[in-house]
């Protein structure tokens, strides 16, 4: 028993404080591998959900691969919900051969760019979307791969489709 004189913690109590640490660290630990490991792997997606973008310097909205990508991750986005882009020199750039888009239901526009969308390198699904008033409505350069374009009102542009 201590004394009123006495200060310091008793040695039970340092164990006490011992054990919980290692409880802690005993579940904290595999969770932080787990997500260092999705971090390794790299993988990324997004949702651009009835977003409007306008006057961007490159693209309004960029679906880039890094050319230094070494470990297969994939970049994904979804252009959705009536997302406005317009004004850019790309309103949708899809870019590196592991970058993949969906573009769909976007009735509000993809308009007043250079080039609508850019699928340089990447692969991309265009669905119910209103591509007009650009320079080239869609363009498909670098091995680019356009899996599906149906349904969409691609009009008023210089040219329709680039491939």
């Amino acid at each position: 028993m201590k004394s009123k004189s006495e200060s310091g913690f008793s040695l039970i109590e340092l164990l006490i404080v011992v054990v919980i640490i290692g409880i802690v660290a005993s579940v904290a630990v595999p969770a932080l591998q787990k997500g260092l490991r999705a971090a390794e792997n790299g993988n990324t997606f997004a949702t651009i959900d009835g977003v409007t973008v306008t006057g961007a310097t490159i693209a309004g909205i960029r679906i880039n691969d890094n050319p230094l990508n070494t470990n297969g991750a994939t970049v994904y986005a979804e252009v959705k919900g009536n997302t406005t882009v317009t004004g850019s020199p790309t309103g949708i750039l899809v870019f590196g051969s592991d970058a993949t888009a969906n573009v769909h239901n976007n009735s509000s526009s993809i308009t007043g760019n250079v080039i609508g969308i850019d699928v340089d390198g990447g692969t991309t699904t265009i669905f119910q979307n209103n591509i007009y008033a650009n320079g080239t409505g869609v363009r498909v350069i670098n091995s680019g791969n356009l899996t599906s374009a149906t349904e969409n009102f691609i009009t008023n542009n210089l040219s329709l489709i680039h491939i």
